[in-house]
């Protein structure tokens, strides 16, 4: 397409050698009025991946602009590397009046998904994110039974609501404004994920707006860098690796929570804190179960430090598992 294009699919891949043949082929199934542009970026994988989308840039090279990057170049959370750097690359390339991104182990259900979410976002520009819902499925493209995180009956939802995961979209169902903000934060670089932060950038400038039926098929498999295969059945296991899992991802959560506190300031303090709490004390519950009482203790004070003027039954439970905290950890 030699046209400005109006779209930009930012399409970032790392190890997806199974699945990156139908992310791309979901992509350029599209059926638009308008010129779109596919930019991919690789993450120098090592499963045969780059040399799949070698190909696919070389027999499209008037849609696709391809990116390979080195993987050390990376940024880490937990002494894994993100793709924090491939993603940001592929957005500030982006040309597109609209920004929609997909994961090379996902794929997008209908043809018109493009032309759907343009359309909304044409026509109502005080929607910053359209989004759609979500199929999940497994590594070898099963159907998951997982209920969907998004109410029904409604059609727009506010920063406030996000935050308050009232309601979460797969980054695959979304497209959004180019330029909304201005460059990334220092503080984005550093947390655990991009997607949710990059929502809330977005949703300062305007609400989401929910085009209600599926468009992509987000994929849950060990080899995923946020879903690690983290099913919700599994969150309620108990075997000791498991709940390590869990309590590593509650601290996430916390860790993503305590930024957007720094960054939102007072005007979405009471809901950003009131999370952060219960996320420690869901942190404490699992490291509880694997009778890590040091690490009890820490998480239960960062769940009073988040909220200390709770009351009630939450203030009660925080105090009784502080307190065996100290006399657990005093035994030893």
């Amino acid at each position: 397409m030699s046209d400005e294009p109006l779209v930009s699919v930012s399409l970032i891949t790392y190890n997806h050698a199974p699945f990156i043949e139908q992310a791309i082929e979901s992509v350029l199934a599209q059926k638009t009025n308008f010129p779109f542009e596919v930019l991919i970026g690789e993450d120098e994988s090592r499963d045969g991946t780059r040399e799949i989308v070698q190909r696919y840039a070389a027999a499209h090279p008037e849609v696709i602009r391809l990116h390979l990057h080195s993987r050390s170049s990376n940024i880490q959370y937990g002494g894994r590397p993100t793709g924090r750097h491939n993603f940001v690359n592929n957005l500030k390339c982006a040309r597109g009046k609209y920004i929609t991104p997909l994961d090379g182990d996902d794929y997008w259900t209908t043809p018109n998904k493009l032309q759907l979410q343009c359309d909304h976002l044409e026509k109502h520009p005080e929607i910053a994110i359209c989004f759609g819902r979500s199929e999940f499925i497994d590594e070898k493209g099963a159907p998951l039974d997982i209920p969907s995180n998004i109410p029904t009956g409604e059609s727009t939802f506010t920063l406030a609501d996000f935050l308050q995961h009232r309601f979460f979209p797969r980054m695959g169902s979304v497209m959004f404004r180019r330029g909304l903000f201005g460059d990334f934060p220092e503080w984005y670089y550093r947390c655990p994920v991009g997607d949710f932060p990059l929502h809330v950038l977005n949703a300062q400038h305007g609400n989401f707006g929910l085009i209600d039926q599926v468009l992509v098929a987000y994929r849950i498999h060990p080899g995923g860098l946020w879903s690690q295969g983290l099913t919700p059945a599994e969150w309620s296991a108990s075997n000791p690796a498991q709940q390590q899992r869990i309590a590593e991802r509650w601290g996430a959560f916390i860790d993503l929570y305590e930024h957007l506190d720094n960054h939102l300031g007072r005007n979405y303090r009471g809901i950003v804190r009131k999370k952060i709490a219960e996320f420690a004390r869901s942190q404490a519950g699992a490291f509880q179960l694997l009778g890590d009482w040091r690490n009890v203790r820490r998480s239960t004070w960062r769940a009073w430090r988040a909220e200390p003027f709770s009351t009630g039954q939450r203030l009660r439970s925080t105090l009784r598992l502080l307190l065996r905290s100290y006399r657990e950890t005093s035994r030893r």
